[in-house]
This record gives structure tokens, sequence and C-alpha cells, in this order.
């Protein structure tokens, strides 16, 4: 038996986006999949970043977890730096699937966000969130994803699955617009997979050079034809990659 996976979603997602991957890694591991504050069901307190990690570490040891891997889809990527950082021997292999140190754009860092596009993705949540999340999530894939039959089941998978709180929303957002761990990723020792798609908006291709600028060791994947969700457009490939690199 391998050691347990721990799976880490992003920005308005919850844990049953993990649901391929929860069906393929469940055979021969532990599979813990993680909501969120403000997420999934679970409540906001105003948590903060380190307080999340704190909380997906709580929840991995009542399942009787003492060493794991990693595996975080975009913000959740912050979640999984933070808690190497805090529990540095709780964490034996991480997986950033479209997952970054930071999440706007800087001198040196060409990826992630424009800022004006988070305060006017936060300014929206007034309305319908639904819509909003909708909208939003469709932008994070390629038209040739959103012609495929998985992309019907994806989305089948979204409409299951629960809203997010306002103020949960808001929260996560404004830490993509604030928080920057690329110090953090620098001093990493685990062994680190980052994974992104050729097309991926927020995770192109110029930030693969300012990640092995920080990390060195970090073995990097782009797959062909695939936005922000590879772990959701094509599961088996990304699947496969993740074991290899588990192994």
């Amino acid at each position: 038996m391998h050691d347990p996976i721990v799976f880490i979603h992003g920005f308005g997602g919850c844990s049953s986006i993990w649901q391929w991957q929860k069906e393929y890694f469940s055979a021969g591991r532990k599979v813990l999949l993680i909501d969120l504050p403000g997420h999934g069901g679970r409540p906001w307190n105003g948590e903060n970043l380190e307080d999340m990690a704190r909380l997906v570490h709580a929840q991995c040891r009542e399942e009787g977890v003492a060493l794991t891997d990693i595996v975080a889809s975009s913000f959740g990527g912050l979640v999984a730096v933070k808690l190497s950082e805090l529990y540095p021997d709780f964490v034996r292999r991480i997986v950033f699937a479209g997952a970054l140190p930071r999440f706007t754009v800087t001198e040196g860092f060409p990826a992630g966000l424009d800022p004006a596009r988070i305060r006017k993705l936060a300014g929206q949540l007034d309305k319908d969130i639904g819509t909003v999340l909708d909208m939003f999530f469709r932008s994070l894939f390629t038209r040739k994803e959103k012609e495929r039959p998985r992309y019907f089941q994806v989305k089948q998978l979204r409409c299951q699955s629960p809203l997010p709180c306002r103020e949960g929303l808001l929260g996560v957002l404004a830490m993509l617009g604030t928080e920057d761990l690329r110090p953090e990723l620098s001093r990493l020792t685990q062994p680190c997979l980052f994974i992104t798609g050729d097309s991926d908006p927020i995770c192109p291709s110029a930030v693969i050079e300012p990640l092995r600028r920080l990390l060195p060791s970090l073995q990097v994947e782009a797959l062909k034809d695939v936005a922000h969700f590879p772990f959701l457009s094509i599961p088996d490939v990304f699947n496969r990659r993740v074991e290899r690199f588990l192994q």
C-alpha cells in the first residue's frame, strides 16, 4: 500500500471535482478529498492561508494520516506550500496542477491573474454566485476542450457540487491577490511536479523558467491542448502522470 494522497481544490471548487482521481487512486491508496473553508458546505470564519493549512493537517491526522502526498489545484497550491512549510515532515511529494506560488502578474513572474480581473470578479459576486462562477469556470477551458464529450461530464459534476459561500470566495480572492509564496516555494525540499495545460491562461508556458529558477529540482509537464484543469479535461492522462511521479 502506497502513502495516502490528499487532494486540495482551488477557488470556487470543492472536493467533488476530484471524482475521477478518487476512482483511479483509491484502488491502491488511502485518498482524502479536502473541502477548504467556505467551500463544499464548510463554514467560513475568516480563515487565512495558515489557518487553512492547519485545518488540512488536522483533518488528515484525524484520519490517521502521518505522511502524505499532495495534489493541489490552482489556489490549493498556496495551501500546499504553506502546509509543507508548517509541517515539512508531513508532506512527501507535491503535485501542483495549474497552481502557482503567486497568482498576480509582476515583474519577473509573468503568470497569474491581472489584479483588475480579481477586483472585477469580487464585485460580480454581489450578483448570482452560481452564474458568476460558471462564467469564470468556462473561461478556463479552451474551445476544443468545450467541444469534447468529457466537458459535458465536467459540467454535470459542477452542477452536482454545492456552491461556496460569498464570504469564502471573497476571502480566497483576497489571498489570490496578495499572497506571494515564492520564497517558501524555493525552500521546499520535497520532490515537486508542476502540471499545466499548454493553453492555461493563468499558468502560461512563460512561467516555467521562473518556477525552475525558484526550484531547480521542479519537474514540469505541459499537457497538450488543455487549459487550467487537466485533471478534469483529460483525467486518464493526468492520473497516469501523477501516478508515475508519486511512485
